[in-house]
């Protein structure tokens, strides 16, 4: 299994990877060594300086997977946004991010990520553009968490993390389009939850 480790990591960075094949594939699947792999991707992930190797494995399982572990690669890819973004590499989070969703597209978190980094590069461009989060809105029209995320971030903007010199401001107006928008999905989803949702939002 260390051997299909390295092999992977060595394919993934000399661009070769593909030339592995399907057979490769099955027999790392079949040996278990995909799921040996996501938990060294666990110990990896705890360890800051790591964070090259790690996101070149995570491509790596990646490029090999059957689709079968899009969500548990998904669950690594946004975590390593989240620490890059904390080192202050927001740019290489953004594209993680955007990786973590295609993996898993029903999964609002990694898409929410995405957007508030989209929208603070828009801010730091002086452009105060949500254009990102009305686009992700658009693309998960029945996610409640994603709009109840977008409603908290606009309406608690001290909440959330900022590099540089931008400084976050609340926009009501956006909030509240995404708290009405969520309490709409509570009450033709789960007419029960409306009470606790609109409680927590208003």
């Amino acid at each position: 299994q260390k051997h299909h480790v390295h092999l992977l990591i060595s394919q993934q960075r000399e661009g070769t990877l593909e030339t592995l094949g399907g057979r490769f594939s099955a027999e790392v699947r079949s040996r278990g060594a995909v799921a040996e792999m996501l938990k060294k991707t666990d110990e990896m992930l705890d360890d800051p300086k790591l964070l090259e190797p790690t996101w070149n494995l995570m491509e790596a399982l990646r490029a090999i997977d059957d689709g079968s572990n899009g969500k548990e690669l998904a669950l690594r890819y946004n975590k390593l946004a989240g620490l890059l973004e904390k080192s202050g590499k927001t740019a290489e989070a953004t594209e993680i991010y955007q990786q973590a969703g295609n993996l898993a597209p029903q999964w609002y978190l990694p898409q929410f990520e995405r957007a508030r980094l989209l929208y603070i590069a828009s801010l730091a461009e002086r452009r105060d553009s949500a254009a990102s989060f009305s686009e992700v809105l658009r693309k998960l029209p029945e996610s409640l968490e994603l709009r109840l995320a977008t409603a908290d971030f606009f309406l608690n903007p001290a909440k959330f993390p900022v590099s540089g010199a931008v400084k976050l401001k609340a926009n009501s107006a956006f909030a509240l389009e995404a708290a009405l928008s969520a309490v709409e999905i509570s009450a033709r989803k789960n007419p029960q939850a409306l009470t606790a949702c609109a409680q927590a939002l208003f």
